[in-house]
């Protein structure tokens, strides 16, 4: 369970013994992926390097030819891509 303070943000992911237990599937009807935006584009310099450390793949950040918009993908345990985003204001 994720509460930010002073936010909206809540996150409780939440377990069902009944469902059908498979993998996550972006082709499958339901969510496709969450997005989280960051306040500056060094902050997903700061993510990949905290994840690395961590141990936790992830893929590049995808920001050629981009100036004005930058991302990053990180899957959760259930395969969910949870992509980090950055776009100037």
């Amino acid at each position: 369970m994720i509460n930010r303070p002073d936010t909206f943000l809540f996150l409780g992911p939440d377990f069902h013994p009944q469902a059908d237990l498979e993998r996550f599937d972006e082709r499958r009807t339901g969510l496709d992926h969450l997005a989280l935006a960051v306040d500056d584009r060094s902050d997903l310099d700061a993510w990949a390097h905290r994840l690395t450390t961590l141990g936790v793949a992830h893929g590049p950040i995808h920001d050629k030819d981009q100036p004005v918009h930058a991302a990053m993908v990180v899957h959760d345990p259930n395969g969910i891509p949870i992509e980090l985003f950055w776009a100037a204001g």
